[in-house]
């Protein structure tokens, strides 16, 4: 092997690993970010359930949720992109999904997309109405079922 064919492989490889070294950084922090927005979110529920009554503890989840990310989007401090990556998909995405929703719908309506924002803005929120309501009669059916087995017993 040539020293330039050596040399080109030495810098393919470096820059091989300084890809592979972002990427673990990167979900590292998605991990350690997902830890510590689930958990967030646990808590501020548990907090919040004590004071709020149940559906309006999580809506205030979400709106805080919302706050946070697009605050975080559009902050304009630096930081590298796996702190970037970590903080919003990993803390603020598992803290809440709802606000990677409302960023999507906003996005849509910031790039003139007012028509296909307004369609996933319905289809979600209907989607997600008829996607609990049918995960909630399939759940009454198997816990009917298993009563029926216990019975049998």
């Amino acid at each position: 092997m040539k020293s330039t064919e050596n040399a080109q492989l030495v810098c393919k490889m470096k820059s091989t690993f300084k890809g592979e070294e972002i990427m673990q950084k990167i979900v590292l922090a998605i991990g350690i970010g997902g830890f510590i927005g689930a958990i967030s979110r646990y808590g501020m529920s548990i907090a919040l359930g004590s004071i709020i009554p149940s559906p309006f503890s999580i809506w205030f989840v979400n709106m805080i949720g919302c706050f946070l990310l697009l605050f975080f989007i559009h902050w304009k401090k630096s930081f590298p992109k796996w702190i970037r990556i970590g903080i919003a998909t990993g803390i603020i995405g598992a803290f809440t999904t709802f606000s990677t929703f409302i960023v999507d719908f906003i996005l849509y309506w910031n790039q003139g997309e007012w028509l296909l924002g307004s369609i996933y803005f319905l289809i979600t929120i209907i989607g997600a109405g008829i996607a609990s309501y049918v995960g909630y009669l399939l759940a009454q059916k198997v816990n009917s079922k298993q009563q029926v087995a216990q019975h049998k017993l």
